[in-house]
Parts: structure tokens; sequence; C-alpha cells
């Protein structure tokens, strides 16, 4: 199953199970939400943040945190990663 049909999964079936944001892996790692930690692919500005690799990255990033917390939606359009991807 790749990410993509994994993240509809969850999103299908979030009204009857309850995820919480360390069961969401990233890399192997979990998704952090408490801080802004993540840039779109295409960043190149000077803060340092783990950078997500794809649109699927991007997706699972906005779907698990609650609120922009990593700053993906630059224009508050509710479009994250506008440059890189087309959610």
């Amino acid at each position: 199953m790749n990410v993509r049909n994994l993240v509809i999964l969850c999103a299908l079936l979030s009204p009857l199970i309850s995820l919480s944001e360390e069961s969401i892996l990233i890399n192997g790692k979990p998704v952090e939400c408490k801080k802004e930690a993540y840039n779109c692919p295409s960043y190149k500005g000077k803060k340092v943040w783990k950078r997500l690799n794809n649109c699927d990255e991007v997706r699972i990033v906005w779907n698990t945190c609650s609120g922009d917390v990593h700053g993906l939606d630059r224009d508050n359009d509710g479009k994250p990663c506008e440059k890189d991807c087309d959610l």
C-alpha cells in the first residue's frame, strides 16, 4: 500500500479509530506536531527544519497536525506547499 492510499484509508477510518501523532510515521519517525519542524519540498530558506520529500509527506503532516503549526500554508488559503503540491 502506498502512502497516498494509506492517507485516504486513515481519513476514512478516522471517525472510527483514534490515531495519535506518534502512530503516524514519516521516514520511520513520528510526525512532529508540537513545534514548527517541517519545510515544503522546494523550501530554500535559512531555517533548517526537516524538509518534506514529496506531496504525500506534505499531506500526511497537514492531515495529522491540527492547525498550520509548520507554516506550510504561507498565504493562509488552506493549501499547503502550493509551489510543490496541488492538495
